[in-house]
C-alpha cells in the first residue's frame, strides 16, 4: 500500500543517492579526458542514446578521401567533328567509286580487266584506296642524305597521273627526326666522336652476338653492364636486353610459363 512504502522509500534514499554519487566519481575517474571544443557532460547522467549523440559531436571530423582522377579524354565536340570528318570521307569514296565505274578509274578493281577475275573486291580495299592513299604521302617517305638525331631531309614526292603512285621530285625539305634509334648522335660524326672506341671493340667482340646468352650469346661487357645495373638498383641481378621487343619475347613467356 503507499502508505506502508513511504517509510521504506525515505529510508533508502539516502544510500541511493550516495551509491549514484560513487557511480559518478568512478565514471569521471575512468572517462578520458574531453578534447578542446567537446561538452563535458558526465556519462552517468545520460542515457545511452544521449551518450552516443555527444561523442559522435565531439569526435573530429574525417578527413576528406581524395578522389582518384581519370585522364581527361577528347571532349563531344572533338569525338563529333572526328567522327563527321570520318563518315565525310566514307561517303566522298562511295561517290568517287560511282563516278569512277561510269566514267573510268585509276583503279583496276573498279574497271575490271576483260577475261581475268577480280583479284579483290571493290569493297575489300576500299579503306586503301579512298582513305589512305588520298594521305599516302604522310608515309613511306625517301629521306636525302644521312639521319641525322636531331633533323632529316625528307624528299617531296608527287603523285603520278593516272595511278595511285607517287614519285620524288627534286625539291626536299628538314624536318624533325622523330624515328631514329640515333639517341646519342653517334652517327652524326662518328669517324671524329668514337670510331677509334666502335673499331676496337668489333676486333675484341666481333659484330655481333647471334646466340643466346646460354650458348656464345655473352660477352664480357654485358655481364659488366648487367652487374652495374644490378648494384645501382639493389638487385641481386639483372638483364640487359638490346630492343624492347626482345624483352617482351623472351621475359613475358620464361615469366608467365606454360
Amino acid at each position: 500500500r503507499p502508505a506502508d512504502l513511504g517509510p521504506s522509500l525515505g529510508a533508502e534514499m539516502p544510500a541511493t543517492r550516495s551509491s549514484s554519487s560513487a557511480r559518478r566519481r568512478s565514471t569521471r575517474a575512468l572517462s578520458p579526458p574531453a578534447s578542446p571544443g567537446a561538452a563535458s557532460v558526465p556519462a552517468a547522467v545520460l542515457s545511452p542514446e544521449e551518450t552516443s549523440s555527444v561523442s559522435h559531436a565531439a569526435a573530429p571530423a574525417p578527413a576528406p578521401r581524395e578522389q582518384a582522377h581519370d585522364s581527361e579524354g577528347p571532349t563531344a565536340f572533338v569525338v563529333l567533328t572526328t567522327y563527321f570528318a570520318y563518315a565525310m570521307l566514307v561517303l566522298m569514296g562511295h561517290i568517287r567509286d560511282f563516278l569512277g565505274r561510269m566514267a573510268g578509274s585509276r583503279y583496276r578493281v573498279l574497271n575490271g580487266v576483260k577475261g581475268y577475275a577480280p583479284l579483290l573486291q571493290d569493297w575489300e580495299n576500299f579503306y586503301t584506296r579512298r582513305l589512305y592513299h588520298r594521305i599516302q604521302d604522310c608515309w613511306n617517305r625517301p629521306i636525302k642524305g644521312p639521319p641525322f638525331s636531331a633533323t632529316m631531309e625528307v624528299i617531296d614526292r608527287r603523285p603520278v597521273p593516272r595511278t595511285y603512285q607517287l614519285e620524288p621530285t627534286e625539291k626536299s625539305g628538314k624536318f624533325l627526326n622523330l624515328g631514329s634509334y640515333n639517341y646519342l648522335g653517334f652517327a652524326d660524326d662518328w669517324v671524329e666522336s668514337c670510331r677509334g672506341a666502335v673499331m676496337k671493340a668489333v676486333d675484341q667482340f666481333s659484330v655481333s652476338s647471334c646466340s643466346s646468352a646460354v650458348d656464345i650469346g655473352l660477352t664480357s661487357l654485358q655481364a659488366e653492364l648487367e652487374a652495374n645495373v644490378a648494384a645501382f638498383l639493389g638487385k641481386d641481378a639483372a638483364i640487359v636486353y638490346s630492343m624492347g621487343y626482345g624483352t617482351n619475347a623472351a621475359s613475358i613467356p620464361a615469366l608467365m610459363g606454360p
